[in-house]
């Protein structure tokens, strides 16, 4: 993000928009994408490896996301949805289900 703002308040355009307007969006958006890599990691746990701190970790992260991506007005799609409300659940039920996400079923079955 770093690069992308230095290139953003660099560029030479009558329709830019000011400095802090581009500084504020920088910081939120790396904030949603380091709160994003925190969620996926814990989401990524294994069936039965998890423990109170992840799920607690996991939840305090949600929260901030939602709250982040309200500030950045992104919009709210099933995939948003089944990630805030449902993968908790599941997460907590299983003790983790990184073993159960598409990419590892479909592994299992090629």
């Amino acid at each position: 993000m770093n690069n992308i703002k230095d290139y953003l308040l660099h560029y030479e355009n009558d329709e830019k928009c000011s400095d802090a307007y581009i500084y504020h969006f920088c910081e939120l958006y790396s904030s949603i994408f380091a709160t994003l890599d925190v969620i996926t990691a814990k989401l990524r746990i294994k069936s039965g490896n998890t423990n109170t701190e992840d799920h607690a970790t996991l939840e305090r992260s949600l929260k901030i996301y939602k709250t982040l991506r309200d500030s950045a007005d992104l919009n709210y799609t099933p995939k948003v949805h089944a990630l805030l409300n449902h993968a908790p659940k599941q997460m907590q039920m299983f003790n983790g289900i990184g073993d159960l996400l598409k990419d590892d079923v479909e592994n299992c079955i090629k």
